[in-house]
């Protein structure tokens, strides 16, 4: 039916026919890759936006850790020099030289040293 439909339209409405279609096949595949194309731009540009944000967050990160790895050594001269301070400290009120003098300020006289015996030896008598 339809080919004695064109065999019996002119000439001119067969091509005008072909136009058409070929033409309205050619508007849907734009329709197609430009709706592919917005979609595509438009990915892009939210997987920048991540990826830029992401970076941010990391560079934020990165400065806060660094800040605390300053306060923290800053920490540490500040807990060495108090240490030195204490073992300055410790030397001197441990020298044997003072502590006799104390002692003997107080009264006290040196006795007979003391020996402990350990495991691999035997005490004197």
């Amino acid at each position: 039916m339809l080919a004695t439909k064109l065999d019996t339209a002119p000439n001119g409405q067969i091509q005008q026919r072909e136009y058409e279609r070929s033409r309205e096949s050619r508007q849907t595949a734009t329709r197609t890759k430009t709706r592919f194309d917005l979609v595509s731009l438009f990915g892009s540009i939210v997987l920048c936006a991540a990826a830029g944000w992401m970076l941010a967050s990391m560079s934020a990160r990165v400065a806060t850790v660094n800040a605390q790895v300053v306060q923290l050594q800053s920490q540490i001269q500040q807990v060495s020099a108090v240490n030195a301070s204490y073992s300055a400290s410790l030397n001197q009120l441990t020298q044997p030289t003072r502590i006799l003098a104390l002692a003997a300020a107080n009264g006290l006289k040196p006795g007979q040293p003391v020996t402990i015996p350990t495991q691999g030896s035997s005490a004197p008598n």
